[in-house]
């Protein structure tokens, strides 16, 4: 699971000042990466660490629980990751 975080920056418009243009929402390079041990293995494969960056993302890693708790973990890794990045 791949969970891209919204930047929430009103001042870039991309449209030389016209504001009468709507924009798309920007989207951060920040991005989480739910799994168990698979999505762990590539951590410790690229960095050891719970936090690489890699090809201009940040990716952030969450462990899920297995079933049937699988759902409620992720809520709460969600959750907790949005609460530490816009805190």
């Amino acid at each position: 699971m791949f969970i891209s975080f919204c930047s929430n920056d009103n001042d870039k418009t991309g449209n030389g000042g016209n504001n009468d243009v709507p924009t798309l929402p920007a989207f951060s390079k920040r991005i989480l990466m739910l799994g168990q041990s698979v999505m762990a293995g590539w951590f410790d494969h690229w960095a050891d660490s719970s936090h690489v960056v890699k090809n201009g993302y940040e990716l952030f890693y969450g462990e899920m629980e297995s079933p049937p708790d699988i759902v409620v973990s992720a809520i709460n890794r969600i959750n907790q990751r949005n609460i530490e990045l816009f805190a």
